[in-house]
């Protein structure tokens, strides 16, 4: 509309109004009425006066218009909108695919950014994370790259993880086209203004979850705590409005969307709870091997979920959770984290649990090839082997002391250190022999003998 051509063509009978006030046919006449700044008397019917005074008012271009359109053998409409699905019966073309206009890839997302905001050259690593952070959203992408004009890419980064969506806006930011919060904002006024605003009652959590809901029509039952709401009416609700989308059965949110609702519709306890039950049975019921796929896709999932409730929880279900979750090699890095978090806690078990956990962390660096970490870690649980002088804690003192020089062996084993690790590993096999331990002092043989094979 402020295109010199489109204001010299049409002056001042060029009028605008705002989409979000039209929810249906009336309140578009009604708007349209007062954009023309015609008022209407009581007992009179809008759609007639608006005719009247498209009828009288005769204009040449308006009528010349409309019988071009009318000759016409096909006439396209472009229309954008924040809902999914297009207004009436008619068939509607979505550019971008199903879900609408998609994000976009790295590659095009970079190649924008750099445009928008003139860069010459980026740290491609930290510009590939900030722009993944916003999930190469459009709109996202436009904010920062206007922001990057006046502020080093350092200076975004740490906005973005102090203020997330609130730092994507251009200036005073006071419509829908230079904030996303705003844009965001109107989404959810239009849910609360609609007749099924029980809807908003699952934004907490699907504005948490980072993999989305994966299979919804099966596990979003599980996940929510409301039970008096209509689930699958309610998603239709929230995928009209765009606040999520679906891909392959999955329902989920774009990172700068889930940040945002997550400020005005925050995750509760009752919420993590119900996460916490849903995902420790999902841990429980699958095993590595076969249940890798199913775990896979909730993986960022259940690591966002086990942190918070491991870290203000000390339920066992939560600890047997992180337990199961580390059996999973390939999310090793994502278990040491929630490894470290249950260590700063005191479990029941106490003493026990805490050398366990070790245990744990100490095979998980090995596993990641962090042989020098995996061996102080080793190291720090022969000192507090050492500290324990308790009578009932003897017989574990011996095992735990027995594995701790079957680990450091087999870290020598691995980094090609064969004398040491004969030394460790025969000494290992005793002491597991002494306290009984023939699963110990057989694993301790079987290292000797991969140590003969590969010393030839």
């Amino acid at each position: 509309m402020k295109n010199k051509a489109v204001i010299d063509k049409f002056k001042d009978k060029s009028y605008f109004v705002p989409c979000e006030i039209c929810s249906d046919a009336s309140s578009l006449i009604q708007g349209m009425l007062q954009a023309l700044g015609l008022s209407v008397t009581e007992g009179h019917d809008p759609y007639k006066i608006f005719q009247n005074y498209l009828w009288l008012s005769q204009d040449p271009t308006l009528l010349n218009l409309i019988e071009w359109i009318c000759d016409q053998e096909l006439v396209s409409i472009v229309l954008t909108m924040r809902a999914t699905d297009g207004p009436g019966s008619c068939r509607w073309y979505k550019l971008g695919g199903h879900s609408g206009l998609p994000t976009l890839d790295l590659e095009p997302a970079r190649q924008a950014f750099m445009l928008i905001s003139n860069s010459q050259s980026e740290n491609i690593e930290s510009l590939d994370w900030l722009l993944e952070e916003v999930d190469c959203m459009p709109l996202a992408i436009l904010m920062i790259a206007q922001l990057k004009r006046q502020l080093s890419l350092n200076t975004l980064m740490r906005k973005w993880n102090e203020q997330k969506t609130r730092m994507l806006k251009a200036g005073p930011a006071s419509n829908r086209h230079s904030s996303v919060s705003i844009s965001i904002d109107i989404s959810l006024q239009m849910l609360v203004r609609s007749p099924n605003k029980e809807c908003i009652k699952i934004l907490p959590v699907l504005s948490f979850l980072p993999n989305g809901v994966p299979q919804w029509q099966e596990s979003l039952a599980q996940l929510v705590v409301e039970s008096d709401i209509d689930l699958e009416v309610s998603v239709i609700s929230l995928l009209e409005s765009a606040l999520i989308y679906q891909e392959n059965d999955c329902l989920k949110m774009l990172s700068p969307i889930r940040e945002d609702i997550q400020t005005k519709y925050p995750t509760q306890e009752g919420h993590l709870s119900q996460m916490g039950r849903y995902y420790t049975k999902l841990l429980r019921d699958h095993f590595p091997g076969q249940g890798q796929d199913m775990i896979e896709v909730h993986s960022s999932n259940i690591a966002k979920v086990l942190e918070i409730l491991l870290q203000n929880s000390t339920k066992r279900e939560y600890l047997d959770g992180l337990y199961d979750f580390a059996e999973y090699g390939k999310f090793s890095p994502i278990s040491l984290q929630l490894i470290d978090i249950a260590l700063a806690q005191m479990w029941d078990q106490g003493f026990e649990e805490e050398i366990k956990l070790r245990f744990l962390k100490g095979r998980k660096l090995l596993w990641m090839g962090s042989n020098y970490r995996a061996k102080t870690e080793i190291e720090i649980i022969q000192l507090k082997l050492k500290e324990i002088n308790i009578y009932e804690y003897a017989e574990s003192k011996a095992k735990n002391n027995a594995k701790c020089l079957q680990s450091l062996g087999n870290i020598c084993r691995m980094q090609s250190e064969y004398s040491e690790a004969k030394l460790l590993l025969t000494e290992a096999q005793t002491q597991f022999e002494k306290v009984g331990h023939q699963l110990g002092a057989a694993q301790c043989i079987q290292s000797l003998g991969d140590i003969c094979h590969n010393a030839k």
